[in-house]
C-alpha cells in the first residue's frame, strides 16, 4: 500500500543561530561528540574527502583527518 503525502518545506528564520546552537549541543555531551565522529568516519568511508566532510559538518579538515 502506497501513500502520497505532500509535506511542507521547513524553513528556519535564523539559520546562523540555529547552526551555532546545534554545534554547541553536539560538542556539549560525550555521546553527541561520539556520534559526530562516527558520522564523519562514515562519510569518509562512503567516499567523501576530509575537506568535504569538514565543510558539511562544520569542522576543520584537520579535525576530520584525525
Amino acid at each position: 500500500m502506497w501513500f502520497h503525502v505532500d509535506f511542507k518545506k521547513v524553513t528556519i528564520a535564523d539559520v546562523d543561530m540555529m547552526v551555532l546552537g546545534l554545534q554547541d549541543e553536539i560538542r556539549r555531551s560525550h555521546d553527541s561528540r561520539y556520534d559526530h565522529r562516527l558520522q564523519s568516519v562514515l562519510l569518509v568511508a562512503q567516499g567523501m574527502s576530509c575537506p568535504e566532510v569538514g565543510r558539511l559538518l562544520g569542522d576543520a579538515t584537520r579535525t576530520i583527518e584525525y
